[in-house]
């Protein structure tokens, strides 16, 4: 199972000057470098990272499929299992559409491989071909590419 590494991260306030509203934003360190991307974004992105982890069985435990991990034993006590995380299906579904449709190959791998396989950045890097010192203004251009399809939604 891949590590994710620990990502720092910091949310700010700006204020756009031309309209004169602010918006929250993240700051993430990856890799040693530092991406600002807006905070509601990134949670809609984590938020569907999780649900695609969940439908399609990657389960962040590093469980397998198999019969013995599936089994569930019928025990008195059986009301207090673990209960699934509940999502706001539209926003997630949104998200879904614009990640698989919209996005041209490469923001689509890179937003994949962040965050729904967690592979570290350097990984991430080097698999898409993209120089470390550069992989903080690609994360933060893929993001902003899936904040603008959202909002043409």
């Amino acid at each position: 199972m891949l590590k994710r590494e620990t990502a720092r991260q910091q949310v700010h306030a700006v204020q756009d000057y031309a309209t004169g509203r602010s918006e929250a934003m993240i700051s993430v360190m990856l890799s040693g470098d530092q991406a600002i991307v807006p905070a509601a974004v990134y949670a809609r992105i984590e938020e569907w990272a999780r649900w695609v982890r969940v439908r399609s069985s990657l389960d962040p435990r590093g469980h397998c499929r198999s019969i013995e991990y599936r089994y569930e034993a019928q025990y008195p006590d059986a009301e207090r299992s673990i209960k699934p995380l509940e999502h706001d299906l539209q926003a997630v579904l949104a998200v879904e559409r614009v990640v698989c449709t919209k996005l041209p190959i490469k923001p689509r791998e890179l937003i994949k491989k962040h965050f729904v396989l967690r592979i570290p950045a350097h990984d991430v890097a080097r698999s898409l071909s993209i120089h470390r010192a550069a992989y903080a203004d690609e994360f933060k251009r893929s993001v902003l590419m899936v904040k603008n399809s959202l909002t043409i939604l």
